[in-house]
């Protein structure tokens, strides 16, 4: 019999207020406004796409490899939220920023492939230098949206990557509070086994 923790007005609160940060990151939609040329926007168009070989052709004509578009988002962002793993180690190698934030939440492009369990573009980018414990706007890290998502796999590479178990968000909840609010009973056993509060 598996037992349930009691659901409290803080827990439906949390759960609320993390659905709505979700769906603005995640229907957020991709627009190249902000990009300053032609070139650099069809290099964005390219890499949202998943276009290896355009991104590859566009940067050998001069596009920005950290180029950003109207809302801030870089095509690092970009194939990083849509799983286009050629395309992000691509741009990895041609010099894009791991660490960006968004300006108007501090989400990062590793926040983004963990929350939609991308593992192999989690390894990419922390292999090249994104911070596996950085917070975004509201103390999120990426181990607790791999919580969130239901990731088992990324949540056992960012814990093995280094990433702090019991750090906590703005409103005092963590990785392992995230899976329990969403019901994800396996990645919350993995937190456990690693010891988390």
């Amino acid at each position: 019999m598996v037992r349930r923790k009691r659901v409290t007005g803080r827990t439906i609160w949390q759960a609320v207020l993390m659905v709505s940060v979700l769906v603005v990151i995640l229907f957020t939609p991709f627009t190249v406004t902000g990009a300053t040329t032609a070139l650099n926007r069809a290099f964005l168009d390219a890499a949202f796409n998943g276009d290896t070989k355009g991104v590859e052709a566009l940067l050998a004509e001069g596009a920005d490899v950290n180029v950003k578009d109207g809302i801030g988002f870089t095509a690092l962002f970009g194939a990083a939220r849509s799983g286009h793993t050629d395309t992000v180690k691509l741009l990895l190698a041609k010099g894009a920023d791991p660490n960006v934030k968004l300006p108007t939440s501090g989400t990062t492009a590793l926040m983004y492939a963990a929350l939609n369990g991308h593992n192999d573009i989690v390894v990419a980018l922390i292999d090249k230098g994104a911070g596996v414990n950085t917070r975004n706007n509201r103390g999120i890290t990426s181990l607790m949206y791999a919580a969130y998502g239901g990731r088992i796999q990324v949540a056992q590479t960012l814990l093995a990557k280094g990433a702090e178990i019991n750090m906590k968000d703005n409103e005092g909840l963590s990785a392992l509070g995230y899976a329990e609010t969403t019901q994800h009973d396996e990645v919350g056993r993995i937190l456990k086994k690693a010891r988390a509060k």
